[in-house]
């Protein structure tokens, strides 16, 4: 295999999707293996931060992107990524609803990542695709078990401490160990492109600040990818 899948999944918005996205994107860019970001969410929010990425000079010609709601589409470009030469990353945001073409992204992911904040609303979604998952493999398909990463508020009140309790006691084997943190640079990326790249291309007061949460970024991708590609960045 050449080309490792790499899916984010929840309906609900805000709960880190994309930035998940960005985040690997940005550890894959750093460690030299090129990127293929896959936008199926209407949002387009992947799409637009590679234009602002392109516009600010703060992105990379190995990072490609693809809009498409299309589940033909989808699979011929993730084939043809495994067919090609070279170690390939292939970053896919989605909706998160039980759509023909999440089933298509099922099966083609190597990894699944299920991002969610500690709310009720956001929590009761993680429910729905481990459903969905459970259904899927009852039809003989092969997928892969998602991981629950959690989207850590600044400071946790009761009721978030009791959405982490329900979560350990539903899914506690498929919650990665790493959480999603708050951090303003996760703000910028957003607004300006390819994390690494405006490490090594911003002001001099900022570089550390920018690899601080490169290292958390590096965390969870290790973590998700099981140190698969943790070699790279030695």
């Amino acid at each position: 295999m050449t080309c490792t899948t790499i899916s984010f999944m929840n309906r609900k918005g805000g709960v880190g999707k994309s930035t998940c996205v960005r985040m690997f994107a940005s550890v894959a860019d750093e460690r030299g293996m090129p990127v293929t970001l896959i936008d199926t969410d209407e949002s387009v929010a992947v799409a637009e931060w590679h234009t602002a990425g392109m516009e600010n000079d703060r992105w990379s010609e190995s990072v490609t992107s693809l809009k498409t709601m299309d589940q033909m589409e989808l699979l011929d470009h993730v084939i043809a990524l495994k067919e090609a030469p070279g170690e390939h990353i292939c970053l896919i945001d989605t909706q998160g609803s039980s759509s023909e073409i999440m089933g298509m992204i099922f099966e083609v992911s190597d990894f699944i990542v299920v991002p969610t904040r500690l709310s009720r609303s956001d929590t009761s979604e993680v429910g729905k695709i481990m459903r969905y998952v459970d259904l899927y493999r009852a039809q003989s398909a092969k997928v892969a078990s998602p991981r629950i990463l959690i989207n850590a508020p600044k400071s946790a009140g009761e009721s978030h401490r009791a959405e982490m309790s329900a979560l350990f006691d539903s899914y506690g084997e498929a919650i990665l160990d790493e959480m999603l943190a708050e951090r303003t640079a996760l703000n910028e990326m957003d607004q300006r492109g390819l994390l690494n790249v405006m490490r090594d291309k911003g002001p001099a007061v900022k570089r550390k600040y920018y690899e601080d949460v490169m290292t958390l970024a590096r965390g969870i991708f290790d973590e998700v990818t099981e140190g698969k590609f943790a070699k790279e960045n030695a």
